[in-house]
C-alpha cells in the first residue's frame, strides 16, 4: 500500500461553526487511503498550543491546508511558515462572511494565490477531491513565485516593518534601528501598506534579521495590520531568519509565541528589547558580509530576462545603488548649483527622496564641500502643535519658529563639522577645530543628539504658559532657552573652520512625513513657514564678514510635497521672495528613461530602443506596449518602477524569455491594487470616507456626469455641504480626471494645476451648455473592474 500523504490543517477557532465544519470534512477525508490530515487542535500540549510544536508538525507534513476565513493571525503565521518551508499549500475560504471577504481583499499579499470557496463540510470535501492537491506536491508557491525572482548579488540589509502609527514606541524604535548603522530596508505603511509576496522574500533572503512592529488591539485597523505582519513573520520564521516581533501589551494571540513575540508596556521596554536583539543581529550582519550567499547563487537567475532588474520603487531601500540609474533633471542640477532654497514635488513617489540622496552623494564627492542631511525618520509633531497653540500672537509664533529653526540648523552644521573633525588623525591644540570639539562635547546632547531629539528637547523647553509683558521680554526668554550665546560662538568657530570650504550644503527632507491630522495643518504650516524664512536668511548671515566672523558659503535646500508647500505659502506675506523649483514628470519620455536606465545597468553599449524590444512585447491590446504602460500608471517614478517590476516578476514566474502581453495585464492588476491602497495612505484623514467612496465605483462606468458622482458621494455618507470638497479631493488624488474638451480629460498630477484644469472645464461646459463629466484614471480600472 502506498504511503499516505501527511497533511496539516490550520483554521480559526471562532466562530465555532468553522472548526465544526472543517473537522467534519477532515473526518470524512481521513476515512480514505490517499491522505491523513492532522489539525492544529490535535497538537495541544497541556491545553496550550506551542509554536514549536505547530511548526514541527508543518515540517513533517507533505501538504499544508489553511482556512483564511476571518484572517486569523495564527493561521496566517503558519501559512507564511509553510511557504517559507517550501510546502505545497491548499487554501480554502468562506466568502459568505462579508467583512472577512473585504479584509481578505485588503490584505493583498496573496493576490496571486488562489483559494477554494466553501460554505459547508461537503463543499470542502468536493473541492479537495476535485483539485487533488496531494498529486502535485512540488508545485509550491516558493518554487513558482519566489525562487525565480531571487537575486544572488543582493545587498545584505536589515528588514524593518514599521508600525502603522507614529507612536512614541515606533518613533524611538526607528531611532534605535538607525543607531546600529546597518543598511536597512524599510516597509512603512504610511508610504505603502501593500508589498508583494516576492518583495518580502527578496528582502528577507539575505537579511541578517527582521523586525516586525505589530499594533495593540486598541489601535484602529490593528486586525488587518497584524494579519499582514503575522503572515510575513511566519515567512521569516520559515526561512529561519532571526525575527523580532514587537507589540503592545494588550495584544494577546491565542497561541504562545513567547520566543519571538515580545510584549511591552512602555516605549522604554520596547527599546530595551530591540537593543538586546539588535546587538546580536549586528554580529550576524558583520559575519554575513564576509560570506557569500551560496544557496542564493545556486538558484541565481540564469535566463536572459532574469538578468534585468529595475531596483526598488522606494528610494530609501536602494540608496547605495541609486547612482547607477538616477536621471539628472534640470531641477536636480539647480540643487547641485545651490540655486534654489525649496524644491517642490508632487505627492508621494515623485522622486523627492531619490533627489536628496543623489544630491548629497554628488556634492559629497567634492571634499571641499561639507554636506549636512537633515532627514528625521520621525519626530514629535504633536509637541510642535502644542507649542504653537500656547503661542497666541502671530509675531511671537513667527519669532519662535524662526529662532527654533536657526538653533537646529546651526547645531546640525556644527554637528556635521564635529564628525569630520573626529576623523582627523591630529588636531592642533587651541585651534578652532579643537575648540569646536571641546564645545560640542561639553554641551553634549544639546548639540550632539540627532535632529529629532534636539527638536523635541527644544520644544519641551519652550513649552511654557508664562505670559510676557513685552515682545522684547519674550524674545529675550526665547533666546536664552535656545542658547543664542552658544550660537554666536558656533558662528565664530564655524567661520574659522569652514571659510576655506567651497560650500556648506544643508539638505532637508521628511519634515512633512508625520502630518496626519487635518486640524493640525495650520500650526504645522506656521512652523514650516518659519523654516522657509530661515533658509533664506542663514546663507546671508554666514556670508557676512567682520572683525569677529569669517564668511562661509552656505546653501539650504528643502524638499517639500506640493500640497504642503501650497498650504505653507498661504501664510507668506511676500511669497515671491521664496524661490522654489518644481520637480515634475509631465514629459512621459523623461519618466520612461528612469526604467530604461535601470534596465540598461551593467549592459555595455546598448541602444535603448533595442533594449525595449528585447525586454517587452511590441503591443498590448493593439497598442504600443510602451504607450500602454505610460497611460496606465500615474506619472511618477515609484508607480512606473512598481509596474515594470511586477511585469518582470510575472514573466519570470511564467518562464517567458521576455515580458509578454499577459504579463503586462497581470502587472496592471497588481499595480491597480497597489495604487488603490496608496491613495488611501496619501489621503490620511483628509477624507475619512474615501475607502467607502472608492468602493462605490466598483463595477460602474469609467465616465460619469457630476450628478452621478454626487449620488455616489451621498451613498458613501458625504453630506451635501461637503460634496464640492470631496469631489475636489478625488481630482487632486488623480482618481478622477476632468473633461476640458470633447472626450478629452485632464488629470491633476500637480496641485498647482488644479485651478487651471477647473477653469478650462468651466469654460468648456459653459460654451457647450453640457454637464460636467469626469473619468476614472486607468490606473484604477483593473481593481475596480469599471466598464
Amino acid at each position: 500500500m502506498e504511503k499516505r500523504i501527511k497533511c496539516f490543517f490550520a483554521y480559526p477557532s471562532i466562530p465555532a461553526s468553522i472548526p465544526e465544519t472543517i473537522k467534519g470534512a477532515v473526518e470524512e477525508i481521513n476515512k480514505n487511503e490517499e491522505c491523513h490530515i492532522k489539525t492544529w487542535e490535535d497538537c495541544a500540549i497541556s491545553g496550550k498550543f506551542i509554536i514549536d510544536v505547530i511548526c514541527r508538525e508543518i515540517d513533517e507534513s507533505d501538504l499544508f491546508i489553511a482556512d483564511l476565513t476571518k484572517l486569523n493571525p495564527n493561521v496566517l503565521f503558519e501559512l507564511g511558515y509553510a511557504i517559507g518551508k517550501q510546502k505545497r499549500v491548499w487554501l480554502i475560504f468562506d466568502p459568505s462572511f462579508e467583512e472577512s471577504k473585504k479584509l481578505f481583499d485588503q490584505l493583498r499579499i496573496l493576490t496571486t494565490v488562489g483559494y477554494a470557496a466553501y460554505s459547508n463540510t461537503y463543499t470542502i470535501i468536493d473541492n479537495f477531491y476535485k483539485e487533488k492537491p496531494w498529486l502535485d506536491l512540488n508545485d509550491t508557491i516558493f518554487k513558482k513565485s519566489i525562487e525565480p525572482a531571487l537575486q544572488a548579488g543582493k545587498e545584505i540589509r536589515l528588514l524593518y516593518l514599521k508600525n502603522q502609527y507614529e507612536t512614541e514606541a515606533s518613533i524611538q524604535l526607528s531611532r534605535v534601528v538607525r543607531q546600529f548603522n546597518m543598511p536597512t530596508t524599510l516597509s512603512d505603511p504610511k508610504e505603502s501598506a501593500v508589498q508583494t509576496l516576492t518583495w518580502y522574500v527578496e528582502n528577507m533572503w539575505r537579511a541578517p534579521g527582521i523586525i516586525v512592529h505589530l499594533s495593540g488591539e486598541s489601535r484602529y485597523g490593528y486586525h488587518l495590520h497584524n494579519s499582514r505582519y503575522s503572515f510575513v513573520s511566519g515567512l521569516a520564521h520559515g526561512l529561519q531568519k532571526p525575527l523580532l516581533m514587537l507589540v503592545e501589551s494588550d495584544y494577546q494571540p491565542p497561541i504562545d509565541y513567547s520566543d519571538i513575540l515580545f510584549h511591552y508596556n512602555t516605549p522604554t521596554e520596547c527599546i530595551e528589547i530591540a537593543k538586546n536583539w539588535l546587538q546580536k543581529v549586528s554580529l550576524i550582519y558583520s559575519e554575513s558580509k564576509k560570506k557569500s550567499g551560496e544557496y542564493a547563487k545556486k538558484i541565481a537567475l540564469s535566463a536572459d530576462l532574469k538578468r534585468f532588474s529595475v531596483g526598488e520603487y522606494i528610494a530609501e531601500n536602494e540608496e547605495e545603488i541609486l547612482k547607477e540609474y538616477f536621471i539628472e533633471t534640470e531641477a536636480f542640477l539647480r540643487v547641485i548649483k545651490g540655486q534654489d532654497s525649496v524644491v517642490v514635488v508632487g505627492r508621494k513617489g515623485t522622486g523627492k527622496t531619490a533627489n536628496l540622496y543623489m544630491a548629497a552623494k554628488k556634492l559629497s564627492e567634492d571634499k571641499r564641500n561639507l554636506v549636512c542631511v537633515i532627514k528625521p525618520v520621525s519626530y514629535d509633531v504633536q509637541g510642535i502643535v502644542r507649542l504653537s497653540k500656547l503661542t497666541k500672537e502671530k509675531d511671537q509664533k513667527g519669532y519662535l519658529s524662526e529662532a527654533l529653526w536657526k538653533f537646529l540648523i546651526y547645531s546640525e552644521i556644527a554637528r556635521t563639522a564635529y564628525e569630520k573633525i573626529k576623523q582627523l588623525p591630529y588636531i592642533e591644540k587651541n585651534s578652532p577645530e579643537s575648540k569646536l570639539e571641546e564645545l560640542m562635547e561639553e554641551k553634549g546632547g544639546m548639540l550632539l543628539d540627532e535632529f529629532a531629539v534636539r527638536l523635541e528637547r527644544a520644544v519641551y523647553n519652550l513649552s511654557s504658559n508664562k505670559e510676557y509683558k513685552s515682545l522684547y521680554e519674550y524674545h529675550t526668554a526665547i533666546s536664552e532657552i535656545l542658547h543664542s550665546r552658544i550660537l554666536n560662538i558656533l558662528r565664530k568657530l564655524l567661520g574659522e573652520i569652514l571659510t576655506s570650504k567651497n560650500r556648506v550644503v544643508v539638505l532637508m527632507d521628511n519634515l512633512d512625513k508625520a502630518w496626519d491630522k487635518k486640524e493640525d495643518i495650520n500650526y504645522l504650516s506656521d512652523f514650516l513657514f518659519g523654516l522657509l524664512n530661515v533658509a533664506r536668511d542663514i546663507p546671508k548671515e554666514f556670508a557676512k564678514k567682520d572683525y569677529w566672523r569669517k564668511p562661509v558659503k552656505v546653501s539650504i535646500t528643502i524638499f517639500l510635497r506640493s500640497d504642503i508647500f501650497e498650504r505653507v505659502m498661504k501664510n507668506a506675506r511676500e511669497p515671491d521672495k521664496i524661490t522654489c523649483d518644481k520637480l515634475l514628470w509631465d514629459d512621459p519620455e523623461v519618466l520612461m528613461r528612469i526604467v530604461e536606465e535601470r534596465l540598461a545597468t551593467n549592459r555595455e553599449n546598448i541602444d535603448l530602443d533595442s533594449l525595449w524590444k528585447e525586454v517587452f512585447c511590441p503591443t498590448v491590446k493593439n497598442e504600443s506596449s510602451r504607450k500602454y504602460i505610460l497611460d496606465v500608471v500615474l506619472p511618477r517614478p515609484r508607480d512606473l518602477v512598481y509596474f515594470i517590476k511586477a511585469a518582470l516578476s510575472a514573466a519570470i514566474n511564467r518562464g517567458h524569455d521576455r515580458i509578454q502581453e499577459e504579463d503586462i495585464i497581470e502587472a496592471e492588476k497588481q499595480y491597480s491594487q497597489f495604487v488603490f491602497e496608496v491613495i488611501q495612505v496619501e489621503n490620511g484623514i483628509s477624507l475619512p470616507e474615501l475607502e467607502k467612496i472608492l468602493f462605490e465605483f466598483v463595477g460602474g462606468k469609467i465616465t460619469l456626469e457630476k450628478s452621478e458622482i454626487l449620488k455616489i458621494l451621498s451613498k458613501s455618507g458625504i453630506t451635501e455641504d461637503r460634496y464640492d470638497y470631496a469631489l475636489l479631493h478625488l481630482i487632486t488624488l488623480s482618481f478622477l480626471g476632468v473633461e476640458i474638451n470633447h472626450n478629452k480629460y485632464r488629470f491633476c498630477n500637480n496641485i498647482n494645476e488644479l485651478n487651471k484644469i477647473l477653469r478650462l472645464s468651466e469654460r468648456y461646459v459653459s460654451i457647450e451648455n453640457i454637464p460636467n463629466r469626469y473619468q476614472i484614471h486607468k490606473a484604477f480600472h483593473a481593481y475596480l473592474e469599471v466598464r
